[in-house]
């Protein structure tokens, strides 16, 4: 079995995701987003709103969508098409024990969020 560092870095080397986790903290993850894309007020409020609204029933909303690791585990993503480029937060939910971890905060570009 493996740990859940390395499950970690194997969903953000498969997904190639930025090493934004939960070792930050939000104030440090929110600060490298703003310092590099902008929009300090839009990021703050998304994390804040993902966040609030981590329930499972929540996740069959139609603005997040999902993927099933090797394990059956749901991989959870968020995205808003109200900012460009859209913020992606990828959330590892574990049905057994009814957590959901953070995995990653991602700002992916226009292209790559309207090909999905």
């Amino acid at each position: 079995m493996t740990s859940n560092g390395q499950k970690t870095k194997l969903l953000k080397e498969r997904f190639n995701l930025r090493s934004i986790t939960r070792e930050k903290s939000f104030e440090e993850a929110i600060g490298f987003l703003a310092n590099n894309y902008g929009r300090l007020y839009e990021l703050d409020h998304m994390i804040d709103w993902a966040f609030e609204n981590v329930e499972e029933q929540f996740f069959d909303s139609e603005e997040l969508f999902y993927k099933v690791d090797d394990q059956g585990h749901r991989l959870w993503t968020m995205a808003k098409t109200h900012i460009a480029p859209a913020l992606r937060i990828l959330f590892h939910y574990e049905p057994e024990t009814k957590t959901v971890n953070l995995i990653a905060v991602d700002v992916i570009p226009d292209e790559e969020f309207l090909s999905e």
